[in-house]
């Protein structure tokens, strides 16, 4: 494990800036759009928890009769 991080390192040192500029405006890019989306996700996340209740409810309503 830590040779993979030693391998790490030098494969970073070996790399010119503009690269590891790069890589680091793709990891924010990354990071926001994961972080604007989880508003959404537990948007749906209810949405399910909602219908899953309604079919719960109406299957019981239907046993019933």
């Amino acid at each position: 494990m830590f040779l993979a991080f030693k391998r790490a390192g030098a494969g970073i040192r070996s790399m010119s800036p503009s690269t590891i500029r790069e890589i680091i405006v793709i990891a924010v890019i990354l990071i926001i759009a994961v972080l604007l989306s989880i508003p959404q996700f537990k948007e749906d996340r209810e949405g399910l928890r909602i219908w899953e209740e309604a079919q719960r409810n109406a299957e019981a309503a239907q046993s019933a009769e």
